[in-house]
Order: structure tokens, then C-alpha cells, then sequence
């Protein structure tokens, strides 16, 4: 693991913790739940940096970063399509992300190989389907903020795929910034504009 890892870490800890200082769990339980994982994930990477050679360690990062990697978008979905006029009564069906995170915890955790294909499957089609969702929300509701969340979930999952073919070793890093930026953007469109923005 390079030394960048820690700067990528600290900027998700960094976008996590400003996100939560924002954001009041009652008003936005969702994408609090989902900024506090990110927050703790960060400092999961940052621990990890510095225990590599633990098993232990290294297999705590690997569920951490599994489950990263399926619970930020449905959760935010949630709070985005909660707060819409038009389409609140889908909010609750994201919720179904909670299958393919027990099955890829369920393999983790209680299987020697700790993968498994039709999980791996399972969780694609979830995160695609949150993608397309949330590309159907910011049409519908001609959000320019969301369109952008929307591209940078799906950059943050198959284009960092894409770069690592290219430029190797740079998966989690690149993984890690999408998740920061998606962070940024979605304090900022469930906060509609937070104050140190302001042009007052």
C-alpha cells in the first residue's frame, strides 16, 4: 500500500466528517448512516496503513471495503428520493441493497475464499441499479447536482476499473476519490448549500 493512500483516506475522512457536522441524523438518518461509515472507512484505510502485515487488520480493511462499496449510494438514494414531492414512495425500495450486503458479509466473514461470483454479480447489479436510479431522479427532477453524483458513482465504479488497466495500483486511490467527491456532492445536495459556500 503506497504512501498516497493516506492522503486519498484523509480526503474521505476529511468530505465524511464535514458531511456529518452538516448534516443532523434526525433530519437525514440515511446519508448520516451512510457519511459515518464513509468516515469510518477512512480511518479504517489510514489503521491499515500502518498494520499491513496484520491478517487480522487487512481482513477487517477488505469487509470494510466491501461494504463500502454497496452501502453509500443505496443510502444516499434513500435521502434524495425521501426528499423528492414526486417520487418519495420509492425511497424504501433501495433498501433492498441489505441482500447483497448480507450475502458478501455471509462469504466474508464464514468462507475460507471470501468471494463469491454470484455475490459479486448480486452487488454489480445493485450499484448499477442505484446508478440508473439515480439518473432517473435527476432528470425527473432537473438537478444538475445529482447528475453529477450519478456520473461520479459510476466513474468511482467502473472507471477506476478501467484505469487500473492502464495505470496499475491506482484502483483503491482512484476508488477512494470518487468516494470523497461523492461525499462533497451529496452534503451539498441534501444541505441544498452549506453556509461556508455562501457568497455572502
Amino acid at each position: 500500500m503506497s504512501g498516497l493512500s493516506m492522503v486519498f483516506n484523509g480526503l474521505l475522512v476529511g468530505a465524511s466528517g464535514f458531511a456529518l457536522y452538516t448534516m443532523p441524523p434526525a433530519e437525514h438518518p440515511y446519508a448520516f448512516s451512510a457519511c459515518a461509515f464513509g468516515l469510518c472507512h477512512g480511518l479504517l484505510g489510514m489503521i491499515h496503513y500502518y498494520k499491513q502485515d496484520s491478517e487480522d487488520c487487512s481482513k477487517i480493511h477488505d469487509v470494510s471495503t466491501s461494504v463500502m462499496e454497496i452501502i453509500q449510494l443505496p443510502l444516499i438514494n434513500i435521502e434524495l428520493y425521501l426528499a423528492s414531492s414526486e417520487s418519495s414512495a420509492l425511497a424504501l425500495g433501495h433498501g433492498l441493497f441489505v441482500i447483497p450486503l448480507a450475502f458478501d458479509l455471509i462469504a466474508k466473514l464464514f468462507t475460507e475464499e471470501g468471494d463469491d461470483s454470484n455475490t459479486n454479480t448480486l452487488k454489480d447489479l445493485t450499484i448499477l441499479g442505484n446508478i440508473m436510479s439515480l439518473t432517473f431522479l435527476a432528470v425527473n427532477e432537473s438537478n444538475y447536482t445529482y447528475v453529477s453524483m450519478a456520473i461520479t458513482a459510476f466513474l468511482t465504479k467502473y472507471g477506476a476499473i478501467l484505469l487500473d488497466s492502464y495505470w496499475e495500483g491506482s484502483l483503491e486511490n482512484t476508488v477512494l476519490t470518487g468516494y470523497s467527491l461523492f461525499t462533497f456532492l451529496a452534503n451539498y445536495a441534501i444541505t441544498e448549500k452549506p453556509e461556508w459556500l455562501s457568497m455572502k
